[in-house]
């Protein structure tokens, strides 16, 4: 987004074929600019409250490789179980994320206080929050 606000502040146009024919360009081109400057703020800002909840992300995405120490201690001992089950370590290598965890005949990370539910979310897993998280 800087970039591209960069260029429309020079009056580069070259990524902006279509813009570069309009002839009332050159007279907005500072509120072009602004406009790019505001969007890239306003991903920092989302991003920033994404990178808050990183860490819970990955203990969804990757359980096995996180370190137990570190995840919420309501879960530790589910994930400690999980790290030393090979089986459980064959199936999430062989399967997709959301057919891991719906393997499962009881939800993981059921005593987590349903943070769990907000990360699938995240994920895009609304669905399967629904069937195979619900307490």
């Amino acid at each position: 987004m800087i970039f591209f606000s960069r260029q429309i502040s020079d009056k580069v146009f070259t990524h902006f074929a279509t813009l570069a024919t309009q002839k009332e360009t050159i007279q907005n081109v500072k509120k072009y600019s602004k406009s790019l400057d505001d969007l890239h703020a306003e991903f920092c800002r989302w991003l920033s409250d994404v990178e808050k909840i990183d860490q819970s992300l990955q203990l969804v995405a990757c359980p096995l490789s996180q370190n137990p120490e570190t995840a919420p201690e309501e879960v530790q001992l589910e994930l400690i179980d999980l790290q030393s089950d090979f089986v459980q370590k064959e199936k999430f290598s062989s399967l997709e994320l959301r057919d891991f965890y719906a393997s499962f005949t009881k939800p993981l990370f059921q005593t987590s206080g349903g943070w769990h539910r907000r990360y699938w979310c995240c994920l895009g897993q609304p669905m399967f929050v629904s069937r195979h998280l619900a307490s």
